[in-house]
């Protein structure tokens, strides 16, 4: 075995070990939790502690269990409604989620957490307009958004029935581009976007910008061969593909030597070949 494939294997033992331990340790608690409660069978603070425990361990009916039995003794920490949602939701019991969200959204219009499992839930039930509004909402009610919050709801409005929602996904991304920057995965979702409505034209001009801001750019060359191919426009398809192909030339002999550049090799030769039949 080389030194390289020991070390990998030592890194895969290492994260499968402290994966176990983190586990194990969490079964522990458990035990210890419950040792309490057989002591303290009143106590509605240690059954939420052990539903706690069981929702981390991805025990979610025990961790249910627990939460109706901590609310049953009168626990009344808000905290309960959020592990129910979460619970909920992980068991795929989307109306259950629903209920609690709201419950919390009724006295706290501004809980993020429970904004999210909404459009969340509602994006896995298909309620594509109510999950498009409550991911906006997420992003207007945080202090710190992601960009994942402005993908996601692209996605939402993408799958809205109603053609002028769609519009929404654009303008959606547009939006982060404006308040998070010009972020690559904002300009892939957007050319993604502009590849399935077949306006191979906006397409291109995002590739651009997604070649500007690219260390390396063989691969970026390629795809705009290919959006230039979809264009008819072969010309401009052969200006691309020579551009990938001297990226990848330039690249040093271990990295053309990837798979990845195998294969970038192979699809240069391809197209080349199949636009040599269109001149």
């Amino acid at each position: 075995m080389t030194r390289k494939n020991s070390l990998i294997l030592f890194l895969l033992s290492f994260l499968f070990i402290q994966t176990s331990f983190g586990h194990g340790d969490l079964h522990e608690r458990i035990l210890l939790v419950s040792q309490e409660i057989k002591t303290h069978p009143d106590s509605a603070s240690l059954y939420f502690k052990r539903a706690k425990l069981y929702f981390h361990h991805n025990e979610f009916d025990l961790s249910i269990l627990d939460l109706d039995q901590a609310a049953h003794l009168g626990f009344h920490d808000p905290l309960i409604d959020l592990f129910y949602a979460k619970a909920n939701q992980k068991l795929q019991k989307h109306d259950s989620a629903l209920f609690y969200t709201n419950k919390i959204l009724h006295n706290d219009t501004s809980n993020v957490n429970a904004i999210k499992i909404q459009a969340q839930v509602l994006f896995a039930q298909k309620d594509f307009t109510k999950s498009g509004i409550a991911y906006e909402n997420l992003i207007n009610k945080s202090r710190r958004t992601l960009p994942e919050n402005y993908l996601n709801a692209s996605m939402a409005w993408r799958n809205s029935s109603d053609e002028e929602e769609k519009i929404n996904a654009y303008s959606i991304i547009d939006r982060g581009m404006n308040e998070l920057g010009n972020l690559p995965v904002f300009f892939q979702r957007k050319k993604e976007f502009y590849l399935e409505d077949n306006l191979f034209e906006d397409a291109l001009l995002i590739q651009d910008q997604i070649i500007e801001l690219s260390v390396r750019k063989e691969i970026a060359f390629m795809e705009a061969a290919e959006i230039a191919i979809k264009m008819k426009n072969f010309s401009l398809a052969n200006i691309y593909l020579k551009k990938s192909e001297l990226a990848l030339n330039k690249l040093p002999k271990r990295l053309k030597e990837t798979t990845a550049m195998k294969m970038l090799k192979k699809a240069i030769e391809k197209n080349k070949l199949q636009l040599s039949t269109k001149n």
